[in-house]
C-alpha cells in the first residue's frame, strides 16, 4: 500500500482485499493478525484517541494512510 490518503470505507475495502488474498494463499509474508489489528487502529475513534484529541477528516485520513503503509513495511521487513 502507497496510499498517502485514504478514507475509512476504502481502507476496510483494501484490508480486506488483502486478507482475501492471504485466505486463498496468494500473499503469504503478511499476517491476518496484521490485518485485524488495522481494521482496529485504523477506525476514526482510534485515531483519534491515539492522537490525543480531536482531528479534522482529512487529518484522520492522511494519519490512517501513514499507520497502515508503516505498519506493511515493518511486517515486510521481518
Amino acid at each position: 500500500m502507497n496510499s498517502r490518503i485514504i478514507e475509512t470505507k476504502e481502507a476496510a475495502q483494501c484490508l480486506s482485499d488483502v486478507r482475501l488474498g492471504i485466505d486463498i494463499g496468494y500473499i503469504k509474508n503478511i499476517s491476518r493478525n496484521i490485518l485485524n489489528e488495522l481494521m482496529i487502529l485504523t477506525q476514526p475513534g482510534f485515531l483519534q484517541l491515539y492522537a490525543g484529541g480531536g482531528l479534522r477528516p482529512f487529518e484522520r485520513d492522511v494519519r490512517r494512510a501513514t499507520m497502515i503503509r508503516e505498519r506493511l513495511q515493518m511486517e515486510n521487513n521481518n
